[in-house]
């Protein structure tokens, strides 16, 4: 950066997962801004923001009449970014972008992994004030598979490569567990097993390009594995059928646990 006293500035990343609770009984969306608003990040990094949907005011009493930007933003961040993923008759969500300082909107590029999810790497670009380089700002919904997770990240950085360059480069959203590239880029995110996600649904990803963390990480996922058992598809699906009543009864039950 070119000025120190504009180095820095903080992100903030957050699943919203449309604004609603696990079973979509319960609506979330002012809990979390109250959430966003306490920490009032330079940048918020959002994914599965339902933009909008025509059926949520008659459902919850409790429901912004606005587009969401428009709810979440009003007189705190002056400046946004959204990126369509998912179109359906009642509405879309998408990644979104939310900034105190200036952005120039970039393209939404359609990196989905698989038919039933819909992902976009959405990019803007920030600039601070005072500071003259400017930063390419991503925000990613990574897929749930690890497959799908190593193809959408070669076209992240193709993409990073082609607009960024040797830029400044922020790149957050949900990724979906841990992933090590090259054992020198380690990212991780939240796995939604707590009850403040369950509930508030506030999720926390990174980043990070260091050698020495990175083997560590390493280490820990060869730990994790070693204490594993392997899954057998021919032993999976003859298993008792008491067990798969009490695997279903855990589904149903687990955002209370």
């Amino acid at each position: 950066m070119d000025s120190k006293n504009a180095s820095r500035f903080t992100v903030l990343i957050m699943n919203v997962h449309k604004g609603l609770s696990p079973l979509h009984r319960h609506s979330t969306i002012y809990q979390l801004r109250q959430k966003m608003r306490s920490h009032y990040p330079d940048l918020l990094f959002l994914q599965e923001l339902q933009q909008e949907h025509r059926g949520r005011s008659m459902r919850f009493d409790q429901w912004p009449l606005t587009e969401l930007t428009h709810f979440l933003s009003e007189d705190f961040w002056q400046h946004w970014h959204y990126g369509k993923n998912a179109k359906y008759r009642d509405g879309h969500h998408g990644n979104a972008l939310l900034s105190k300082h200036p952005q120039q909107k970039g393209n939404n590029y359609d990196i989905s992994a698989y038919r039933f999810e819909s992902r976009g790497l959405l990019h803007s670009i920030t600039r601070l004030d005072g500071v003259d380089t400017p930063i390419h700002c991503f925000c990613v919904h990574l897929a749930f598979f690890e497959r799908g997770r190593e193809r959408q990240l070669e076209a992240i950085i193709g993409h990073i490569q082609h607009l960024a360059q040797d830029g400044h480069t922020i790149v957050a959203g949900d990724f979906n567990k841990s992933l090590l590239i090259d054992k020198r880029i380690a990212i991780f995110g939240s796995v939604n097993f707590d009850q403040r996600s369950l509930r508030l649904n506030f999720e926390i990803s990174l980043i990070v390009y260091n050698v020495d963390f990175c083997a560590k990480l390493g280490k820990l996922i060869e730990s994790y594995l070693a204490q594993s058992d392997y899954v057998d598809p021919q032993a999976w699906t003859k298993r008792p059928t008491w067990r798969r009543y009490l695997e279903n009864a855990a589904h149903l039950t687990s955002p209370l646990l």
